[in-house]
């Protein structure tokens, strides 16, 4: 099956779908509504992933301070091993969602952000030209 009946069969099913839902017109890429709306879903599901992540990284501390306390061939440091290869499993399937969803927002700050900073004047970073005329009149004064 190639890539355009793929996504022709796609955009029937999404027709077919909105039709059941009674949608009459669909957002616009560019609009500033869908941004919103677009932006505040992904934040949602960064912290559902986060929340997601603490979770295992807790529990995964905690089997490691429990597999601490028996010895290697007893058989709960077996369970513990294996819990802890499961938890390490999930989380590294969590980290690629999180981060190419970092990378999505990235993505599209990046491209709002240098159409806006076109119009931005040099700015200096640092010390105001106020101080640096006050320490000059200040250092002509200690001569």
């Amino acid at each position: 099956m190639t890539s355009l009946t793929f996504l022709s069969k796609l955009e029937k099913l999404q027709a077919s779908i909105e039709r059941q839902q009674g949608i009459q017109r669909k957002w616009a890429v560019v609009s500033s509504l869908y941004k919103e709306v677009l932006a505040c879903l992904n934040l949602k599901q960064g912290c559902q992933l986060l929340k997601k992540l603490h979770h295992l990284a807790a529990e995964r501390i905690f089997g490691l301070e429990m597999r601490k306390k028996y010895a290697d061939g007893q058989a709960i440091a077996k369970k513990l091993n294996k819990e802890l290869t499961k938890i390490t499993a999930s989380v590294k399937l969590l980290i690629p969602q999180l981060k190419a969803l970092r990378t999505a927002q990235f993505g599209d700050l990046s491209d709002e952000a240098a159409n806006d900073n076109d119009d931005v004047d040099d700015v200096s970073i640092g010390r105001d030209e106020t101080e640096d005329d006050e320490n000059e009149h200040t250092d002509n004064l200690d001569q």
